[in-house]
């Protein structure tokens, strides 16, 4: 009996001292954020959610471009996008499972999906007008991002693999933006610009036509004296 008492007694005394340890532990966490946002850096969670999100546009509006677009640059890329990202979001993935309390996401936010909806409804040039478009401006986006994480980011695991994936984006950076300069202008705006220059030409040419009248040569005739 006294045993089991003392046991009781043992157990309720480590309580206070395990919960003191949990509430150290978080304590500890806390402070450590607060000090990664006064020096400025970015926290890990914070990139890891934009990088997936990034990740994960990229591979549906890419698998969007295969299914729709004509031009043989633009699916190759398409298919080179799901091939890179999908390898970078399994390293994220891989990197993400040895840091405590950062999870990667599974769902685009509501902008790329707004982004996503854009593109569905969008075909011929003007998809590829589109698609290009919007890639040239998320890989700008995303070569900043890495290259602020590799700077100044809060976890060194993380910090490597933004330092490793910045040559890659800034290569599909400038493989994109060679496409866009060699894409068709709009066909519409330039047919209607070119109907209304010729329309103009031909108003012209009327106000400036002149009427001319011939009359017959006089007619000269000598009577005798």
């Amino acid at each position: 009996m006294k045993l089991r008492l003392m046991a009781i007694l043992a157990s309720t005394a480590l309580m206070p001292v395990a919960a003191m340890a949990q509430t150290g532990n978080q304590s500890q966490q806390q402070r450590t954020q607060a000090q990664s946002a006064q020096a400025g850096q970015m926290q890990a969670s914070d990139f890891v959610n934009r990088a997936a999100v990034s990740n994960m546009f990229e591979i549906e509006s890419s698998r969007l471009a295969q299914q729709r677009s004509q031009n043989d640059r633009v699916r190759q890329f398409a298919q080179r996008m799901i091939q890179d990202h999908t390898q970078a979001t399994e390293r994220l993935q891989s990197v993400v499972q040895n840091i405590d309390g950062v999870s990667v996401p599974s769902n685009l936010d509501q902008q790329h999906q707004q982004m996503l909806r854009t593109l569905q409804s969008a075909s011929g040039q003007g998809f590829d007008r589109a698609y290009v478009q919007m890639q040239v401006t998320a890989h700008r986006n995303a070569v900043n991002l890495f290259q602020q994480y590799a700077q100044n980011g809060d976890n060194q695991q993380l910090q490597q693999f933004a330092q490793q994936t910045v040559p890659t984006l800034r290569e599909h950076l400038q493989s994109i933006q060679q496409i866009q300069n060699a894409l068709p202008p709009a066909q519409v705006g330039a047919t209607q610009g070119q109907q209304q220059m010729a329309q103009g030409q031909r108003m012209q040419a009327q106000d400036d036509a002149e009427i001319v009248v011939r009359q017959p040569a006089p007619t000269v005739r000598v009577n005798p004296a």
